[in-house]
């Protein structure tokens, strides 16, 4: 388990025993209170989707989820994005650090002639090429209609899809800060 996550690949190493009796713990751990047949059936959805590129998810309980892919087997807690927290938007007007209500972007001048890491999507940090770029820009969360021009594509495509086809779960699409 990695950050409250459970690692699919390991996971699916395990014997079917072991998973059955990791499945009872972990149920109990979350104060539900399930039979046999139940944990079978989590069980089954589990199997089922570890080899899932987009995964799916289960109700463990009244909003409380599972959800299972290739990477991760983990629980959703219920939402508690508030309606200003959706609305979030700060105004990004060059170089240099900026701060969300619980994370911190730091926005580096890129110069053709650096030599310098792509980022990871995990990232807190964003190469900007400043001449393509007319500021301010706006960091926020994703809103319905967004569209992305990704790296070496031309034209365009909806957000949505975009994160769709690069698996990121559907219920961490809402978390992502978007430099716009």
């Amino acid at each position: 388990i990695k950050s409250g996550k459970l690692v699919s690949a390991e996971y699916a190493k395990l014997s079917r025993p072991v998973k059955l009796r990791f499945l009872y713990e972990y149920i109990q751990s979350l104060d539900l209170d399930y039979d046999y047949k139940k944990i079978c059936e989590i069980y089954d959805f589990i199997e089922k989707n570890i080899g899932q590129r987009n995964g799916s998810t289960m109700s463990l309980a009244s909003a409380l989820w599972l959800y299972a892919d290739e990477k991760t087997v983990e629980t959703i807690p219920p939402k508690k994005k508030t309606e200003s927290d959706r609305n979030f938007e700060l105004l990004v007007d060059g170089e240099g650090d900026y701060q969300t209500p619980d994370k911190k972007l730091s926005v580096k001048k890129y110069v053709e002639k650096d030599l310098f890491l792509f980022p990871e999507a995990t990232s807190s940090f964003a190469y900007v090429d400043f001449s393509n770029v007319e500021f301010p820009l706006s960091l926020r969360f994703r809103r319905e209609g967004d569209v992305i021009s990704p790296f070496g594509m031309t034209g365009t495509m909806k957000l949505k899809k975009y994160l769709n086809a690069k698996g990121v779960a559907r219920h961490n699409r809402d978390s992502i800060l978007l430099l716009c």
